[in-house]
């Protein structure tokens, strides 16, 4: 199981490594790229929402690794995961209104704070204070998906006047080098944990002076920005009627609902599947990100030659959802997860958000 995790890590960075760079070697810069006030914009912005990102990805490969090593039982774990998805839902519905009442620099920082706790409650072998960590986890979460995007949009339009047209640029730059810190943190939660000997508490530990720095430099670098005139009842309302007055959003947003479902399933079970194989939990998660890294990369090739990838991904969803049931070997297991997980960056490639509801 150590090889086969360690061989297919390495084939699918090597696949992504040779992806991109012919990619960037047959794309021609754009306008935006040699603005030089516009990058040292992205530059101040990515420096802090990388950072968050990357304390982010970091907790991910040992969470479930951690409640077991606290000896709690599968079931409890269970109801410990659903607690952080609960309150991400729970928070998510009012994330935006407290953001922009807040003011999205504050945000930011409260994110840093909030997030620094969850991972100080991960030191303690109480179920109750871990619960709380959880919840903790699900504000976090709601807030840096909510509180970087606002501030950035808000910055780029109104104070620096670029174009609205580049917007869609910065943040596909940040989704693909959001796959790249995945791929990297899942190494160092693994070196951390297991090379150094620190156990599975050790990547939460790590992650507080990344979400430090990245509270410190938002809150010295950054400009704060309100949007005190939208009321949460409008803000639920205005996007309310964007999802039932299009049928194309509704359709979209039931696709992604269904298939996140599986993969939710798939983020809890994959610890208990392959750990008592001896699977180095690091190394396999940065196999997972390398291949949704891959699926993106391909669908953006596909898509930029004009190919057809309609009829692929649905051939790609069949052999992932049967290819498990055909197997019991586990490192068929292994691939079969690593394909999922190539299948879920192609869906994430194609499920077109920014192209069917308006940035604002």
């Amino acid at each position: 199981m150590l090889v086969t995790a360690y061989l297919v890590f390495v084939v699918l960075l090597a696949s992504c490594l040779g992806l991109e760079l012919s990619r960037c070697r047959a794309k021609p810069p754009g306008r935006a790229c040699s603005n030089p006030s516009f990058v040292r914009f992205q530059l101040d912005f990515y420096q802090v929402y990388f950072l968050a990102l990357a304390a982010d990805w970091l907790q991910a490969p040992y969470l479930y690794k951690l409640y077991q090593h606290y000896h709690f039982l599968e079931g409890q774990i269970a109801i410990l995961y659903v607690c952080g998805l609960a309150s991400t839902v729970l928070f998510g519905l009012v994330a935006s209104s407290l953001v922009d009442w807040l003011g999205r620099k504050k945000s930011c920082v409260l994110f840093s704070l909030t997030y620094s706790l969850c991972c100080l409650t991960k030191l303690s072998w109480d179920y109750f204070v871990l619960l709380v960590g959880r919840a903790l986890g699900g504000l976090s979460t709601a807030l840096l998906f909510s509180a970087f995007e606002a501030w950035y949009i808000h910055e780029h339009v109104e104070r620096h006047d670029f174009p609205a047209e580049w917007i869609p640029a910065t943040f596909a730059r940040a989704a693909f080098w959001n796959h790249v810190l995945a791929v990297v943190a899942g190494v160092a939660a693994e070196a951390v944990a297991c090379w150094m000997g620190l156990g599975p508490v050790a990547p939460f530990v790590a992650a507080i002076p990344l979400l430090a720095l990245a509270g410190a430099l938002a809150l010295h670098n950054w400009g704060e920005n309100y949007d005190r005139q939208r009321a949460f009842s409008r803000t639920c309302a205005g996007g309310l009627r964007c999802l039932l007055s299009d049928r194309r959003v509704l359709l979209l947003g039931t696709i992604q609902a269904l298939f996140e479902s599986v993969i939710f399933i798939f983020v809890f079970l994959w610890t208990p599947v392959l750990d008592p194989h001896g699977a180095p939990l690091g190394i396999v998660f940065s196999s997972f990100m390398a291949a949704s890294l891959l699926g993106s990369s391909l669908y953006r090739i596909a898509t930029s030659k004009s190919l057809l990838c309609r009829q692929e991904d649905a051939r790609c969803t069949r052999t992932c959802k049967f290819q498990p049931v055909w197997r019991d070997n586990i490192s068929w297991c292994c691939r079969n997860v690593v394909w999922m997980r190539f299948c879920r960056g192609k869906l994430r490639g194609r499920d077109g958000w920014g192209s069917q509801v308006p940035i604002q």
